[in-house]
């Protein structure tokens, strides 16, 4: 009989800079074994916005799907949680990117930046015992 259980993948421990100058970056792909593709997934991580230039917003893209976006008026460091809907992610080969922009949508004001870290996803497994 099958049974879910919870499985996690790193995606990356250590923070990654996205700053205006560098508005998008790309996280190492990686991978979901045995996923599975009719339950969502959670991502999640810790930010740390720099506003001192002007408010600013992160969007999150995986497997080029826009799967958050928030806008930032303070420079105050805080988790993130996402979820990702059921069809999303892939057992292999998932290519995360976050990017930087101005709260209204255009490009980041110069000298802003935002700091993204200890980027964990949380999926479900079937097993069959």
């Amino acid at each position: 009989m099958p049974i879910t259980v919870a499985a996690y993948t790193v995606v990356q421990d250590n923070e990654i800079l996205v700053e205006a100058e560098r508005p998008e970056q790309a996280f190492r792909v990686f991978d979901a074994s045995g996923e599975d593709d009719n339950l969502p997934s959670v991502l999640t991580f810790r930010v740390r916005p720099n506003t001192s230039f002007g408010d600013i917003r992160l969007n999150l893209t995986l497997n080029n799907n826009l799967i958050g976006s928030d806008n930032f008026f303070e420079s105050v460091k805080r988790g993130w949680t996402e979820t990702i809907d059921a069809g999303i992610l892939n057992p292999s080969c998932n290519e995360l990117t976050v990017s930087l922009r101005s709260s209204d949508g255009s490009a980041a004001p110069v000298g802003s930046q935002i700091g993204v870290a200890e980027v964990t996803l949380f999926y479900s497994v079937q097993l069959n015992l």
